[in-house]
């Protein structure tokens, strides 16, 4: 397993390479001047010329980009050009915040897209299976502001079930944590509910029509061990893929949804970061994002071989 790992995290570093380079061009073209940024616009020519070559800008991009990379390597993500703060620190500390939202908008999708997606399945054509598929197009449908809004608004304020927003650390609490995490997390997650459910139920379908589900049943064990063991254990290879996916794209979703809930996590940094024209700000959390991202499909990859033994024998 060990060797399994190591593998595909070597084949990740031409592509971590690549991601490198085509955030540092990106920014490179971008419109704005980080000097003027970082002044102000009544900073006069000679200063914005003395911090241009402060901050090296004058130099060829290539030397700017390995440079960079360099500093990279050795975890240094610079200094942002506003607060003169650390890059580091502030994701550092943005970046804990936005896991803890992610992790429990995850929670939230396994806990709606698997029972969802198997009891349709398993009831193919009733009414739970109309119903969950009428959820689960609604869901995809509704963009995660809108329901933000939405949650806000009637269930927020109107019921004042949950707070209408601010972030509250674990240590101040568990349930008023947790009461400050569920309206952004679901926010966040009924679109990946709503994919994941319906890929289950594709899924199980598949798997519920072939002949050894048949033999199972023949022999007398129960239908739920059927379902449960057999089933939902073999139709798992399709979800896990679409699984680590969707953890890219809740990290990517909270950008809005932090700014709209007041959470000082990764998105509402990067958005902040983008407004100030502060690009060591942007180019490291756009880098950390990547990382995750293919982090995160690592671990799917030596999930699947957990799963599929058949992955585990090849490896």
């Amino acid at each position: 397993m060990a060797r399994f790992i190591a593998r595909r995290l070597f084949f990740s570093l031409p592509v971590l390479f690549g991601v490198t380079l085509l955030i540092y061009v990106l920014l490179w073209f971008a419109p704005g001047d980080p000097a003027l940024s970082s002044l102000g616009i009544f900073a006069t020519p000679e200063q914005l010329e003395t911090l241009r070559r402060q901050l090296d800008l004058d130099k060829p991009i290539y030397v700017l980009y390995v440079r960079w990379l360099g500093q990279i390597i050795r975890g240094d993500f610079g200094v942002s050009l506003i607060t003169k703060e650390y890059v580091s620190t502030l994701i550092g500390h943005s970046l804990s915040i936005t896991l803890q939202l992610t992790a429990v908008s995850m929670v939230m999708v396994l806990l709606i897209a698997f029972p969802t997606g198997v009891i349709s399945a398993v009831k193919r054509n009733s009414m739970s299976d109309m119903l969950s598929r009428v959820f689960s197009l609604l869901g995809i449908s509704m963009p995660n502001f809108w329901l933000a809004l939405l949650f806000i608004t009637f269930i927020a304020v109107g019921l004042g079930w949950f707070p209408p927003g601010g972030y509250v650390a674990p240590d101040k609490g568990f349930g008023p944590w947790l009461q400050a995490l569920i309206l952004p997390s679901l926010s966040i997650a009924a679109a990946p509910a709503s994919a994941l459910s319906r890929m289950v139920r594709a899924s199980m379908l598949d798997v519920l029509s072939k002949d050894y589900i048949r033999t199972a049943r023949a022999k007398g064990q129960r239908e739920h061990w059927v379902v449960l063991r057999h089933a939902l254990r073999n139709s798992l290879m399709a979800p896990m893929t679409i699984i680590g996916m969707q953890v890219g794209y809740l990290m990517g979703g909270a950008i809005i949804v932090e700014v709209i809930f007041f959470f000082p996590g990764m998105g509402r940094l990067l958005l902040e970061a983008g407004i100030d024209q502060d690009y060591s700000v942007v180019q490291g959390v756009a880098l950390v994002s990547a990382v995750a991202f293919i982090l995160v499909n690592v671990l799917v990859d030596f999930l699947y071989m957990l799963i599929d033994p058949r992955i585990r024998d090849s490896a």
